[in-house]
Formats: structure tokens, C-alpha cells, sequence
């Protein structure tokens, strides 16, 4: 059996798999209702909330992506990696543990439903929600992209990057069309696990088949590529304010602000299990980053003037490891890619659904909106397959972009669940200007004093959110017991003590 063949198989394979996940998460549905399609009836356990939480985080740019900034950037790349996952662990228990809260006593599903109740506003609802999904679609035309890419290397060609994109594509969109956030919680269980065995076990194995083990690969970076080891490396990019921008946008951009993370924080079956998920999960991220460290440095010691540095796990796979073994890792990336694919497209969906079109038809029915949230799954896949067509570089940098435009809903939100003072007014204008900085910064390509963009626009989005709050009429009294009055009550105590 040729190469191409084997490895096809294997790749067709855990798609099947996948797939079969998918379709039993829908058979599993508690309810044929909204609150079983987007938020799974609030009954995540621990396995199903850790890994679609984790999974989903890690996606084309972990498997792609992050070989490239190694071996570009060396450690000043990795060293945003542990700050940015132990952060991000700290916020999704503060966070989420009040958002939990809220969305168990007033029935929230998105991000807009909680702001449209506490800021009392219709515009900002559908606001939030038009301008998230338009930050999240590139997220899936990433992700789209990826799966194309690892296809079409994995198979050797086999089959092209167009048909690996649509086929990978279209196995997300039957399940997620099917079953929801079910099915997204069941896949993404498998596709975690998967990803993280893989993705370690080939690291660690060309570690050593390439350089002699980590020990070794610290010698030979230090005696060949010793910028590697130091800030901000080679290409001078990560110096001290970059990386600290990175930080603060990816923590806040993928670990608290980003609709679909907001929705896991809803679908949680107790606060318990958010817990433990916000505590271990930084573990999970973390050690698939140290797996990849030694190998992305060694690589640029050993094997210099690599033309196409996103390619070389891969790469490396297929001509130092056995094949049936780097077609199994390969299958690990394309996991890191569905599992982010799926939460991304099934978060948009409910960005328009409920955030969008519920907002505008007040009375639609529960069967409504999740026709019109599948209606919205195509058409939002249809859209993200046709831009994936170009082939977008699959770099981290597009990750830091999506997550600094999804960020930007952080201090409305932190205000919702920590500040009285906080208003309508502010909200919006907060919003707006972040919003319009982060295009305009990163069309222009501005990153000023050294920072990227989006820490700038949320900046000025903080900045514009306090003083437009503290200038104008504060929340009704209602909106405020409604809100930090039950979060401070002895109810939500009752609840907290009851679900731990």
C-alpha cells in the first residue's frame, strides 16, 4: 500500500470517528429546545466542559502556527505561553463563576443576553452580536484553512487543499447542525484527548530522534542559535511590551471574552465543575507548549533557512518518524482544528440567533431558533469555506486578531458583573471605539510604542467606557439588585454552596 493511501486512510479514519462522536451527541440531546442547542441545558460535567473548553483553545495555529513562531521568534514566543494560560485560569473562575450565576437565575445563553439585561439596551445586544460574529468568522476560516493545509500535506497530496478543507468542513457543520452544543461537548471529549497524546508524543519523539533529548537541545541552541534563548529574539519581535500585549489580549481574548467561552461558562452543570476546569486547564495548555518547545528551538539550530517554518512539524513528521505515526499526529492536528472549528461556528450561530435575530423577532419559538440558528451554521460555514479558498497564512498573528476583536467586549462586561457604575452609554461608546481602533490599528498596521493593536483598543475602550459611565445616569436601581444585588445576596451563595 503506498504512502499516500495509508495515510489517507488513517486521516478518513478519525474523521469517520468524529463524525459517529458527533451524530451520538445529537442522539444524547436531553430536550428539543434553544437551551439544549446552545448551552446544552446547563449540563456539562467536568470532562465535556475541561475538554471543549481546551480543545476549542488550541486550534490550527498550536499544531501550525506555533512551530513557525519558534522557530521565527525562539523562546520570547513561548515565554507569553504559561503567563497567558495560568492568567487566563485565574479570570475563568472569577469570571465565570458570576456569569455561571446569572445565566442559572435569569436563563442566559450568549454574551448579549446578559448585557441587553443589565445595560437595558436592544442596540448594544445586536451590536455585540453583529461585531463578535464578524470577529469569530475568520476564527473558522482559519481553522478551515488549517485543516485544508494538514490534508493536503498528510495525504502527500493525495487529496488537495481545497477538498481537505470542504470535507473537514462539512463533517463539522452535520454534526454541529445536528446536535448543538452537545455534539460540540461529545466531539471535542474524543478530538482533546486525541490532540494532546499526539501532539506530545510527536514532539517529544523527533526531540529525540533529531537532537538527543531536551538536554541536548538546549546545548546545541545555545552554541549555534543562542538569540534563540533571549528576548526578543532573532527577528526582534517580542520585546518586552509586545509580549506583554500579547499576554494580556490572548488571556482576556480566549480565556474570558470570546462568545463561545462565555457560553461553556453558561453550559457548566455546576459551578464545581467550572472550578476544576479553570484550574486545570492551564496543566492541559501549558504541556502541550513545553512538548513543542525544544523541538520548534532545535530545529532552527540545526535545520536553518527552513523557507516555510509553519509547515516543519509536520514536515519532519513524514521524514523522520515512522509513517503510520505521523499520519496518527497529523490527525491530532486536524483535531486541534475541528475541535476550535466546531465551538467557533456553533458560537457565531448563536450570535446571530439570539443575539440578532430573537432581538428583532421577540416572539419567535424555541423550534424557530434553532431553525434559524442551523440556517445560520451554513451559511456562516458557507461564507468561511469560500475565504479559507485563498489560503491565509496559518500564523499565530491571525489569532492574536481575532482575539483582540473579541476582547474588546471585556470591560462592559466586567462591568456587568463588578461594576454598578457602569452604564448604557458607556458601554456603547466603549465598544465603538475599541471596535473602530482595533480595525484601524491593524489594517494600518500600527503598533504603537511597541504594542499591538488590539491592547491599544482596549485601552481606549476602557478609558472611554469609565469616563462616559461616570458622566452619565446610572443603571435603574432594579437593574443594579437584579444584578450585583443577587450576586451579593444570600441566594446566590445558597446556589454557589449547592452546586460546589
Amino acid at each position: 500500500m503506498s504512502p499516500a493511501i495509508t495515510s489517507t486512510i488513517i486521516l478518513a479514519l478519525f474523521t469517520f470517528i468524529v463524525l459517529a462522536i458527533g451524530l451520538f451527541g445529537w442522539a444524547k440531546k436531553l430536550d428539543n429546545n434553544a437551551s439544549d442547542f446552545f448551552v446544552a441545558s446547563r449540563t456539562l460535567g467536568f470532562a465535556a466542559l475541561f475538554f471543549t473548553y481546551t480543545a476549542t483553545y488550541h486550534s490550527a495555529s498550536a499544531f501550525l502556527g506555533t512551530g513557525g513562531f519558534l522557530y521565527a521568534h525562539g523562546m520570547s514566543y513561548w515565554a507569553i505561553g504559561p503567563y497567558t494560560q495560568t492568567l487566563g485560569g485565574i479570570l475563568l473562575y472569577l469570571v465565570g463563576s458570576r456569569v455561571w450565576l446569572l445565566g442559572k437565575k435569569y436563563d442566559f445563553m450568549t454574551p448579549g443576553d446578559l448585557l441587553d439585561a443589565f445595560y437595558q439596551s436592544k442596540f448594544l445586544k445586536v451590536l455585540t452580536g453583529i461585531v463578535l460574529a464578524a470577529f469569530v468568522i475568520p476564527y473558522i476560516q482559519l481553522q478551515l484553512a488549517g485543516a485544508g493545509w494538514i490534508t493536503e500535506f498528510a495525504t502527500l497530496g493525495a487529496v488537495p487543499y481545497v477538498w481537505g478543507a470542504l470535507i473537514s468542513g462539512i463533517v463539522v457543520l452535520i454534526f454541529v447542525y445536528l446536535g448543538g452544543m452537545r455534539s460540540v461537548a461529545w466531539t471535542d471529549i474524543f478530538m482533546g484527548i486525541f490532540m494532546f497524546v499526539a501532539m506530545v508524543a510527536g514532539c517529544w519523539y523527533l526531540t529525540d530522534v533529531l537532537y538527543g533529548g531536551p538536554t541536548q537541545t538546549w546545548l546545541t541552541v545555545a552554541e549555534k542559535t543562542p538569540n534563540q534563548l533571549l528576548l526578543p529574539g532573532d527577528a526582534g519581535y517580542f520585546s518586552l511590551p509586545m509580549a506583554f500585549s500579547w499576554t494580556v489580549i490572548i488571556t482576556i481574548g480566549l480565556s474570558v471574552a470570546a462568545p463561545h467561552v462565555i457560553m461553556r461558562m453558561f453550559s457548566a452543570g455546576s459551578i464545581k465543575v467550572l472550578k476544576w476546569v479553570a484550574v486545570l486547564s492551564p496543566l492541559y495548555l501549558i504541556w502541550i507548549y513545553i512538548s513543542y518547545i525544544w523541538f520548534g528551538l532545535g530545529t532552527k539550530a540545526v535545520f536553518p533557512g527552513i523557507e516555510f517554518p509553519d509547515e516543519i512539524l509536520p514536515r519532519f513528521l513524514y521524514e523522520y518518524t515512522p509513517l503510520v505515526f505521523a499520519a496518527i499526529v497529523c490527525a491530532g492536528g486536524l483535531a486541534a482544528v475541528l475541535s476550535t472549528a466546531n465551538s467557533q461556528l456553533h458560537a457565531a450561530s448563536a450570535l446571530i440567533t439570539r443575539d440578532v435575530y430573537q432581538t428583532i423577532k421577540k416572539d419567535a419559538s424555541d423550534q424557530r431558533l434553532i431553525s434559524v440558528g442551523r440556517i445560520a451554521i451554513v451559511v456562516i460555514f458557507l461564507f468561511s469555506f469560500y475565504a479559507s479558498i485563498e489560503k491565509p497564512p496559518l500564523l499565530a498573528m491571525l489569532i492574536a486578531l481575532a482575539t483582540g476583536g473579541m476582547a474588546q467586549i471585556f470591560p462592559m462586561l466586567f462591568g456587568a458583573l463588578f461594576w454598578p457604575r457602569a452604564t448604557k452609554a458607556g458601554a456603547i461608546s466603549g465598544f465603538a471605539v475599541g471596535t473602530v481602533v482595533m480595525v484601524w490599528f491593524t489594517l494600518g498596521k500600527i503598533n504603537l510604542f511597541d504594542m499591538m493593536p488590539g491592547l491599544w483598543a482596549l485601552l481606549f475602550n476602557a478609558v472611554v467606557f469609565v469616563v462616559v459611565s461616570l458622566c452619565t445616569r446610572p443603571q435603574p436601581a432594579e437593574v443594579i439588585r437584579k444584578f450585583h444585588g443577587f450576586l451579593d445576596s444570600d441566594e446566590a451563595k445558597l446556589l454557589l454552596k449547592q452546586s460546589s
